[in-house]
C-alpha cells in the first residue's frame, strides 16, 4: 500500500486546512514484493549501522566536547547515547523506506493517477487500465 495526502482550504475558516489521507493498494507480483521487502530490511540494516556508529562516536567524544559530561551519572548518559543512536537508526530506516516506496509508485489523489517508478510496469499498468473511465475530465459538447 502507498499513501498520499491532499490539502484544501476550509470553505468557512480562513486559517484551517483540510488534510485528506489516501491509501491505495499497488498491484505487485510476488517477486517484486519480496524485492521491496528485502530493500526495506537493508534500510533497517544501514540505519542500525549508522545508529550504532553514532552512539559509539557520542560515547567516545562527548566527554571532550560537552562540558561537565563526566559529572552526569553513567546510567543517564548511557540511556541518552542509546536513545540518540536509536533515533538515528529509525530516521535513516524510515527515509530509506520512503525512498523505496517513492520508487515503487506515487499516487496523485486529485487526478486519480498511479505513477510507477518502473517504466515497463507503468506501460503494462496503463495498457491494462486503458478502458477504465477517467473521472474529472470535462465532457465534450456531445456529452461524451
Amino acid at each position: 500500500m502507498i499513501k498520499a495526502e491532499s490539502q484544501e482550504r476550509h470553505p468557512n475558516e480562513a486559517n484551517v486546512n483540510i488534510v485528506t489521507i489516501y491509501w491505495t493498494h499497488v498491484p505487485l507480483c510476488q517477486k517484486c514484493h519480496h524485492e521491496l521487502v528485502r530493500q526495506g530490511y537493508w534500510s533497517w540494516f544501514v540505519g542500525t549501522l549508522f545508529g550504532v556508529a553514532t552512539a559509539g562516536l557520542l560515547a567516545v567524544f562527548a566527554p571532550q566536547f560537552i562540558p561537565r559530561f563526566d559529572q552526569v551519572p553513567v546510567g543517564i548518559s548511557a540511556v541518552v547515547v542509546l536513545a540518540i543512536g536509536v533515533l538515528v537508526a529509525w530516521g535513516i530506516a524510515t527515509a530509506g523506506k520512503q525512498l523505496v516506496d517513492a520508487y515503487l509508485a506515487i499516487y496523485s489523489p486529485l487526478v486519480s493517477r498511479l505513477q510507477f517508478g518502473n517504466k515497463q510496469y507503468q506501460a503494462l499498468f496503463d495498457e491494462a487500465n486503458r478502458y477504465m473511465p477517467v473521472y474529472g475530465k470535462k465532457r465534450s459538447s456531445l456529452g461524451v
